[in-house]
């Protein structure tokens, strides 16, 4: 730690805490050296996510921000996660309606892929962005979990190049694979982690995580793209929460001031 941040890791792990927020590495932490007095972080993970995270003025590609595209998970004949007391594509609807309200508010140009009950193929959902200036994708779901005690929030962006997902091996052939999406790779996770702070900051739940995952609009988006999950539908008191108008008012605020604040970023070099 210094007068300005803090890294916190764990030897053998791929999580490390970066000013309080937890970021999952690419590859585990290593020690090295004859005593082992040295530790290690890989130069993938160090370009990746230790700069970008402490430092967002110094990613390139940061363009200016006029749109925010929403995609609201799931739709249609395609419920999403269940819980005892909904499911997914409800809540996701009802969550961005409600943001969208909030950035309109505010001036701020907003667009969704799907206004109702509906389902939109996931091959069409990032091709949306090409009919606005400047979008940004936000794509909005709630968990589910064969594990009940799985709870908290994350974000997702796409990972670097030659790295693996999110809770996946190495795969040569997989990793280093390249997408539309792949330019914007670093705008990506400056986007997740500029919201993610500031969910965690107006929002109490447990830190999961800025996460890497290779999701179908994550992969196809032409533009900066993250994936919200905005907790556990399968955790009895989490699902309790998102049943409630008034929590996801507060979510929908807390996703909103997160994604002005990525704006103010890129458009008027507040980093």
């Amino acid at each position: 730690a210094n007068d300005r941040s803090s890294l916190v890791v764990k030897v053998g792990s791929r999580q490390m805490l970066i000013d309080g927020v937890r970021q999952w590495l690419s590859f585990p932490v290593l020690r090295r050296g004859a005593k082992g007095e040295a530790v290690y972080v890989s130069l993938l993970d160090l370009n990746s996510t230790v700069i970008p995270a402490m430092e967002p003025g110094f990613v390139d590609g940061l363009g200016q921000v006029s749109t925010i595209v929403f995609d609201p998970g799931h739709g249609g004949d395609d419920p999403g996660g269940r819980g005892h007391l909904g499911c997914e594509r409800d809540y996701t609807l009802d969550l961005v309606k409600r943001t969208r309200s909030i950035l309109e508010g505010r001036g701020i140009r907003v667009v969704q892929n799907r206004l109702g009950d509906s389902f939109v193929p996931l091959s069409r959902r990032p091709s949306m962005t090409k009919n606005y200036k400047d979008p940004i994708i936000i794509s909005i779901h709630f968990n589910a979990s064969r594990n009940r005690d799985a709870h908290g929030f994350e974000i997702f962006a796409l990972p670097p190049t030659g790295a693996p997902s999110q809770g996946s091996d190495p795969d040569p052939k997989t990793d280093k694979k390249t997408y539309p999406n792949t330019p914007h790779e670093p705008a990506s996770f400056v986007l997740a982690n500029t919201m993610y702070q500031t969910l965690l900051g107006e929002m109490e739940g447990f830190d999961r995580g800025v996460k890497r995952a290779r999701f179908t609009v994550l992969r196809y988006a032409k533009v900066p793209a993250v994936l919200v999950e905005g907790g556990f539908l399968t955790h009895r008191e989490e699902a309790k929460r998102i049943h409630s108008p008034q929590w996801r008012q507060q979510l929908a605020a807390a996703l909103a001031d997160g994604i002005v604040a990525y704006m103010e970023l890129v458009n008027e070099n507040k980093y």
